[in-house]
């Protein structure tokens, strides 16, 4: 039998196991306290204080119901301590074993009532309920979401405040404008009138879009024209093709004498095609007659010219010939010489005519 077991049972056991249990540290504490910077819940955070937050009001109903429990807990430890007491303890019987634990729980009872007391008359005078370490977490979680959401509407209001200016600067245009055109203040369109004005819009850049397209069609056309134009070239194709029977005109034409080699039903042809004429003559100048030199005839005699006057201009075939051609240019320029004395005569008295 253990020594604890022959021991006799103080009458005072147990009514310090409460004040333990409080002073006990909360392994949280530790927790909280060194793994995330030490953070230290406080009753009172006196750097933040919501405007519009009110203080935590707690019912009284929560913490009775709390002590309580606690008092279950702890009659419930004690009537176990008690009955291990009875077994351990073989001398002693039920008889004395009962009033003796009715005697240690009444006892643990009357001090649990007497601290009660003294925490409700604590509480009167303060003023102020205390909340249990849980509650207190739980009452501090929403002051956080409180404060993003401060933030949030704080953000909310910088914009509300930057929309209102914009729009009293709109007005204050819109009365400009109104002021300028020597009319009363702008009406505000009803979204029917803008739909309407939508309307109209659109089939002006429908429109405005189709003369685009129109002119950009245009301007395509012309640059095709204007590269076909501006670009002569020679191209050559060549291909094959097969050989056709011969007509009858060709026939007629070629010689009876002539026979023709037979020759596979394919051959070749090369065609060669001019974009411009200018270019085509350019190529085959030399067919062109026009440059040829002509033959040149004597005026006097009619017979080919063998010689050329570079006074008069004119080609001749014989010395009679020239000795003619020269006798009529001078009595040509006799003639020139003539009119023109004639000119400068009449000229002259129509000149003496004016002056008298």
């Amino acid at each position: 039998m253990s020594f604890a077991a022959e021991r006799e049972r103080r009458q005072t056991a147990g009514n310090r196991l409460k004040r333990l249990l409080e002073q006990q540290e909360d392994p949280d504490d530790e927790f909280y306290g060194t793994a995330y910077g030490g953070f230290v819940d406080e009753d009172e955070d006196n750097d933040y204080r919501s405007e519009d937050s009110e203080e935590d009001v707690v019912d009284s109903d929560f913490d009775q119901e709390d002590e309580q429990q606690q008092q279950e807990e702890e009659n419930q430890d004690q009537s176990n301590v008690n009955k291990k007491h009875k077994i351990d303890d073989g001398s002693d019987d039920e008889e004395t074993s009962k009033p003796k634990k009715k005697k240690v729980v009444y006892q643990a009872q009357s001090l649990q009532q007497e601290l009660k007391a003294q925490k409700k008359e604590e509480q009167e005078q303060s003023g102020e309920s205390k909340l249990t370490r849980r509650q207190q977490k739980k009452a501090n979680a929403p002051k956080i979401e409180a404060k993003t959401l401060r933030n949030s509407t704080s953000v909310k209001r910088v914009e509300l405040e930057k929309r209102q200016k914009e729009r009293q600067e709109r007005r204050k245009y819109l009365k400009g404008v109104a002021s300028l055109r020597n009319t009363g203040e702008v009406r505000k369109l009803t979204q029917e009138e803008l739909l309407e004005e939508a309307k109209i819009t659109e089939e002006i850049n429908l429109e405005s879009l189709e003369a685009y397209q129109q002119i950009e069609m245009k301007k395509k056309e012309t640059k095709r024209m204007k590269l076909i134009q501006e670009c002569p070239r020679i191209c050559t194709s060549s291909m094959t093709i097969v050989n056709e029977p011969m007509s009858d005109q060709w026939n007629d034409i070629l010689d009876e004498n002539y026979q023709l080699e037979p020759n596979s039903d394919r051959c070749s042809r090369t065609f060669i095609s001019f974009t411009h004429l200018q270019t085509y003559n350019d190529t085959f100048s030399t067919l062109n007659t026009s440059n040829r030199r002509r033959r040149r005839l004597c005026p006097v005699t009619g017979m080919p010219a063998q010689y050329f006057d570079p006074l008069t201009q004119m080609p001749y075939a014989s010395l009679e010939a020239f000795q003619i051609l020269r006798r009529i240019y001078a009595e040509e320029l006799k003639k020139q010489k003539r009119t023109a004395s004639v000119l400068i005569d009449a000229q002259r008295d129509v000149n003496l005519n004016i002056l008298r």
